[in-house]
């Protein structure tokens, strides 16, 4: 699975560039390597929309204006599932892509425990479920103080 995944995350970063061929794949890495203060290499997990990459506790990724965050969304998801979730900031654009930071929260992908979370009847998804929604109200979140 995880070769899978390597030959995948190898395929979308190319085809990422190919897509956006300015800035480079080099360029980016140069720039997050400013950003974080430490060498960076590409995550394991590569998204079909974006380059990510991390280094130290800081993980970068650059989008193109279409698919550019929703940092308000995001904020009610950070603040309803508080240490769950990476806090994202927008750091600026490089070229014509975007660039935002989060902090690394690790663990393990629910995508690569997809497996494990469908055993049993889906029990350890449900759980991870009812547990999220113990965290917190979820009906009214973030400052703007939009309904979900």
């Amino acid at each position: 699975m995880e070769a899978s995944i390597a030959s995948l995350s190898r395929y979308q970063i190319s085809a990422f560039f190919q897509k956006h061929s300015s800035p480079t794949q080099q360029e980016c890495d140069a720039e997050a390597k400013r950003i974080t203060g430490t060498s960076v290499r590409s995550t394991a997990l590569q998204g079909g929309t974006s380059y990510t990459v991390v280094g130290g506790a800081v993980i970068v990724q650059f989008r193109a204006a279409d698919y550019a965050l929703d940092l308000q969304l995001l904020e009610c998801a950070e603040q309803a599932y508080v240490g769950y979730t990476p806090d994202h900031e927008s750091v600026g654009k490089l070229g014509e892509l975007h660039i935002y930071t989060m902090n690394d929260i690790s663990g393990v992908s629910m995508y690569l425990a997809r497996v494990q979370l469908k055993q049993n009847d889906c029990y350890l998804m449900q759980q991870t479920l009812q547990d999220y929604a113990r965290f917190g109200d979820t009906s009214i979140c973030c400052t703007s103080q939009r309904k979900l």
